[in-house]
């Protein structure tokens, strides 16, 4: 298999250099399209999404219709001490549907839900996506030709689909934000030194500001310049899935591993004081192959502890048509 999706691959680049400068963009776009959706059904990516267990049936279903203010009954009193506050969740919700590549539960655009908890009686829900934008279709439509996280781990052809997609942005003008902007994050939210802010550990955190009916995003945030312009590996540094704040202190700590273009086997560790101020941050050495994930973090009253795990990734396995991550007892 990886040998005749090595020859195919070849073919699919030395196509590109003879065709693109005889043919109209638009028909070749068109070709590219055509020839990733044959490669998709050879790859079994319906197949995959498909099979029992998996992310695209009952509950990991995105959510499609936003909401604004709507009350909803309460069975039984809120707590006095809770009134007048408001209750945030963050999480990956795919602003098209069908997916187009073999889906993750990672996959999707912010999405925020706010309950507001305006009376004892009765409570108010919103949602509403971080960035209201997709490159492919408009909430509800059918997915594009695209490529996610869970093709990273699925092995198979996905390398080749790759190709077809760099191939039609190439041909097609399209300029990609780096990884590290792609979008904001959707795993988490924290407030720290009055800032709300979305965080993954793949991307910068994106700074949101709420009111008890409505979502506003700011924009990307980098604690005044520390996580840009980084001096080891992607000019852009990243947040982190779990920033963990000192209970004491009141100090924020956050930690990621880049997994951009041009990335190093490190893992940053960043801190910040209350008050939003920098504090440090730097690169750990880490080994090669990188664990898959460093997810969450440890706090004790000396030391920030990470986990190395021996689940690993090595992107050089998925240019082998094999899994990006893989089990290592060593």
């Amino acid at each position: 298999m990886a040998i005749f999706s090595s020859k195919v691959s070849v073919c699919v680049c030395l196509a590109a250099i003879i065709v693109c400068t005889t043919v109209p963009t638009s028909a070749w776009l068109a070709v590219l399209d055509s020839l990733f959706w044959l490669v998709s059904y050879l790859d079994g990516v319906e197949q995959a999404n498909r099979q029992t267990p998996n992310y695209v049936d009952g509950n990991w279903r995105p959510v499609h219709n936003t909401l604004h203010n709507v009350e909803v009954k309460v069975e039984g009193t809120i707590p006095d001490d809770l009134l007048h506050g408001m209750y945030v969740r963050n999480g990956p919700n795919m602003r098209c549907w069908p997916p187009a590549n073999k889906h993750h539960a990672f996959n999707g655009e912010a999405m925020l839900h706010l309950v507001s908890l305006s009376s004892a009686l009765t409570v108010s829900y919103t949602n509403s996506w971080v960035e209201q934008r997709h490159q492919d279709a408009e909430p509800g439509g059918k997915c594009g030709p695209s490529f996610s996280f869970g093709d990273l781990n699925g092995g198979g052809l996905a390398f080749l689909r790759l190709l077809i997609l760099g191939l039609k942005m190439k041909i097609g003008g399209i300029q990609r934000p780096p990884q590290e902007r792609t979008q904001a994050g959707s795993t988490a939210l924290v407030f720290h030194g009055n800032k709300l802010l979305a965080s993954t550990e793949t991307f910068l955190p994106f700074e949101v500001e709420l009111t008890h009916d409505s979502v506003k995003p700011v924009g990307f945030y980098d604690f005044n310049g520390m996580l840009t312009n980084q001096k080891v590996g992607p000019k852009d540094g990243t947040f982190s899935a779990h920033p963990t704040i000192d209970n004491t202190t009141g100090a924020m700590y956050f930690f990621s591993a880049n997994g951009g273009l041009g990335s190093l086997p490190f893992v940053a560790f960043g801190s910040v004081f209350a008050n939003g101020t920098t504090d440090r941050y730097f690169h750990i050495p880490t080994p090669s192959p990188q664990a898959a994930f460093y997810h969450d973090i440890l706090l004790t009253e000396n030391y920030a502890i990470f986990v190395d795990t021996s689940l690993r990734k090595d992107l050089s396995r998925f240019a082998k048509f094999q899994r990006m991550i893989f089990f290592n007892s060593t």
